[in-house]
This record gives structure tokens, C-alpha cells and sequence, in this order.
């Protein structure tokens, strides 16, 4: 990821824009994203005109940011074609998603919440997962369900930062503010840190010491 974020900031057209962005959201080993805000050059696509090529990748980076495959579904007019590795990825996300709210979580539900037909399509996502140390869970297949132990949390939302088309309260999508009450309801399990969630705990232990 910091590679891709050193191209971005070194980037000098909006075609590089573009290809970083793919990259970014088809390597499986990153589920943090709120770094590539930062790029001035990704500024410049976030001011294009709606339903331009340059918004469609800034819609389509904020969906992998923040949303869920509903999020897709919904507003794929205004998001780039995805390729099949980033529509596992996106499902990936999803499931991660959902572990901030349940340790234990139904086939039933999956299946739902990741757009998919089969429970074996299901398990494939959760054992993707896993594979890429993204959650430690079980798969209780006789029970229809899978036990989640821990999982590597998404990007929050930023102070003053908005958002285009992601629904940030349908999704329940944490809020830096918001940190501290999701981390102490997983105060028994350990939760896997990314990038962008050590980031923004550290800020917000930052801004806590501050005041005391």
C-alpha cells in the first residue's frame, strides 16, 4: 500500500490516477484506503464532473473505503466495471463489515449480505479471508454459520471528511469518534490492525492524552 500510495503522490496525470486506484483495490492484502485521500492528484478527480470517468473512480475507491456490496449493487451506474478479484475483494470488505457489529454470523445472512447464491460461495469468501489473515473465524458448516475470533478493521471516517454515495449510517460506518465504543465492545477478542486502524487509534489516544 505505500507503494501504491508513493505513485499516487508522484502521479502526474488522471490516467495514473486511474490505474493506482485498480490497484489498490484489487490487491487482497489491503483493506485500508483512506491514505489515497491524501493525493493531491485524487483531489483534482474528486472536483470532476459527476458521472465522468474520473468520478466513477472516485465513487468506486470510496465504496472499497467505506461500503458494502449493497453499495455496489445500488450505484453501479456511477462506479467503474469491476474486474472479478475486486469483486471478491469487495465481498471480503463486506464480511469485514460485518464482524464489527457479530462474532457469530449466519450462512443465511452472509449469503445476503454478500450478493451471493450458494453457502459454498459464501465459505469461499470467508476462507479467502482467512487466507489472507484478514479475520480468524471458524466455519461451523453443520450449524450454518461461521464464529468470527477476530478481524482487521476497516478505514473510519475522518473529522470534516464526506462522503458521495456511500450511506454512512445505513452502513454504520465508524467514525474516528466513534473508535474508542467499537474497540471496548471487542474488548475480549483481538482484533487484527491495519494500517488505516492503527493510524487512526493512534490519533484518537493522541487527541485523549491532549486533554487530560
Amino acid at each position: 500500500m505505500d507503494s501504491i500510495l508513493q505513485q499516487l503522490t508522484q502521479a502526474t496525470t488522471k490516467t495514473q490516477a486511474h490505474q493506482l486506484v485498480s490497484a489498490a483495490i484489487s490487491d487482497p492484502r489491503v483493506v485500508g484506503f483512506q491514505e489515497l485521500f491524501s493525493s493531491p492528484l485524487l483531489h483534482d478527480l474528486l472536483e470532476s464532473e459527476p458521472n465522468s470517468e474520473d468520478s466513477k473512480y472516485c465513487n468506486t475507491l470510496e465504496v472499497f473505503t467505506f461500503g458494502v456490496f449493497d453499495d455496489y449493487m445500488e450505484h453501479r451506474e456511477l462506479l467503474i466495471e469491476l474486474l472479478v478479484p475486486q469483486v471478491v475483494k469487495l465481498r471480503v470488505l463486506t464480511l469485514l463489515s460485518a464482524c464489527v457489529s457479530k462474532t457469530q454470523i449466519s450462512y443465511d445472512e452472509l449469503t445476503s449480505l454478500l450478493h451471493v447464491d450458494t453457502v459454498a460461495e459464501a465459505e469461499s469468501i470467508i476462507i479467502t479471508a482467512i487466507q489472507n489473515q484478514h479475520i480468524d473465524a471458524e466455519l461451523y458448516s453443520a450449524e450454518q454459520h461461521v464464529q468470527i475470533r477476530a478481524f482487521a478493521g476497516r478505514d473510519v471516517i475522518l473529522p470534516q471528511q464526506s462522503l458521495r454515495i456511500v450511506d454512512a449510517e445505513k452502513n454504520s460506518v465508524a467514525r474516528l469518534e466513534d473508535l474508542a465504543l467499537i474497540l471496548d465492545n471487542w474488548s475480549s477478542v483481538n482484533v487484527l490492525k491495519t494500517s488505516g486502524l492503527v493510524a487512526d487509534t493512534e490519533a484518537l489516544l493522541n487527541g485523549n492524552q491532549e486533554r487530560v
